[in-house]
């Protein structure tokens, strides 16, 4: 193993830190930290620097870098975000190679983002997409030493669903091509490739306008009383290990806490509420969170069913649910629900990739650095629209 065979990944969020470490096809390592980016942006470099030591990361090792951490509210706007992110990361590893990737799916150097920091701003969801992308153009091109190949995308698109603990990516593609429409956040949104509902940090009052009290509906507080996570904590769904965020109220990551939090909702308490009750609660947020992504989903679909009628190819395609979603991230269970409520086919990427499905923009831009020509836009045949 030499320095200049070692790749890192890393996405750079504002609420979490991850990255992975490969040696040509050999995962490494793999980090995840918390990080309130916006509440310590000044600590940037030493987190970035501690996941470098638990990775034990050499010198003259090369990176591949995304991001979305430059939409932390700590930054007056998203080019500010984007130098700043890149200076932490040069200050932890002031010697080695960086490669950041843009929207449009190319690497570039640290000066050339610096110059356009908008290309490369919230360019994670590219890492993925792209990766898969390009893997599934050859179908017998392996996920990960000793895994099963990924699917043959030749044959018709496919749509990756990440649901993390913030937002939600519904990004289509097919084989050496990624087909999303919008690039920016805002355009992203619009078309709904980018939905703002997460499994742990969403706010309940942003994802339901009422719950279910009594036999009547009750509006919900609009307070950051519960958040997704307690939600999903409550129900079975979410350990309470992997409540990787503060608590609202600073309470324990535990089933008691999150009822308590959940009673809030409805201006309430655990001692006002039976179990039931909270259930109750709990299941509409977990079902509104569903219905959003599903929607997302539906309306993704039908634009790709639109592109290959007007262009006459997949011509076989019947309707928009004949997609296949391919469910990724740390909320993957709430990807699996709304694939299905949507009609789609479900294909869990976990099962190919274990834990790093959960950590998938920074283990493709790992992967997506191996296999390209630093200036080569996207190299293996791989286009965006």
């Amino acid at each position: 193993m030499s320095a200049a065979t070692i790749v890192v990944g890393w996405d750079i969020g504002g609420a979490n830190l991850k990255a992975v470490r490969l040696d040509g096809d050999e995962v490494l390592g793999f980090v995840t930290r918390p990080f309130e980016l916006w509440r310590a942006p000044d600590d940037l470099a030493a987190e970035i620097r501690h996941a470098g030591r638990e990775l034990r990361i050499g010198p003259n090792a090369r990176h591949a870098i995304t991001m979305t951490a430059e939409l932390a509210d700590c930054y007056r706007t998203k080019s500010e975000g984007v130098r700043a992110v890149l200076a932490a990361h040069a200050e932890a590893f002031p010697d080695d190679e960086r490669r950041v990737l843009e929207v449009e799916g190319s690497f570039v150097g640290v000066e050339a983002a610096i110059g356009t920091p908008l290309s490369v701003a919230g360019a994670n969801w590219m890492a993925s997409a792209a990766w898969l992308a390009s893997e599934s153009a050859s179908p017998d091109t392996r996920a990960s030493p000793g895994s099963t190949p990924l699917p043959d995308r030749r044959a018709g698109p496919a749509i990756l669903l990440d649901v993390g603990s913030t937002t939600t990516d519904v990004i289509p593609f097919e084989a050496g091509r990624v087909l999303a429409a919008g690039r920016t956040d805002p355009e992203r949104l619009s078309l709904r490739e980018l939905v703002y509902t997460g499994a742990s940090r969403t706010p309940l009052c942003a994802v339901m306008e009422t719950a279910p009290f009594r036999g009547a509906e009750c509006p919900v507080a609009a307070e950051h009383f519960a958040i997704a996570a307690d939600a999903h904590l409550w129900l079975g769904d979410l350990a309470p290990a992997a409540y990787a965020c503060p608590t609202p109220d600073g309470g324990p990551a535990d089933r008691a806490g999150a009822g308590a939090r959940l009673a809030r909702m409805v201006c309430a308490d655990a001692e006002m509420l039976g179990e039931a009750e909270i259930s109750a609660i709990a299941r509409r947020a977990a079902d509104r969170q569903v219905d959003a992504i599903a929607s997302a989903l539906q309306r993704v679909a039908a634009r790709l069913v639109e592109r290959a009628r007007r262009a006459s190819i997949h011509p076989d395609l019947p309707a928009a649910n004949g997609f296949p979603a391919v469910i990724a991230g740390s909320g993957a269970w709430l990807g699996e629900a709304a694939a299905r409520r949507a009609g789609l086919n479900v294909e869990l990427l976990g099962e190919r990739l274990g834990i790093l499905a959960t950590l998938l923009p920074a283990y493709g831009a790992a992967r997506l650095l191996q296999e390209r020509d630093h200036e080569s836009p996207l190299g293996r045949g791989l286009h965006v629209p």
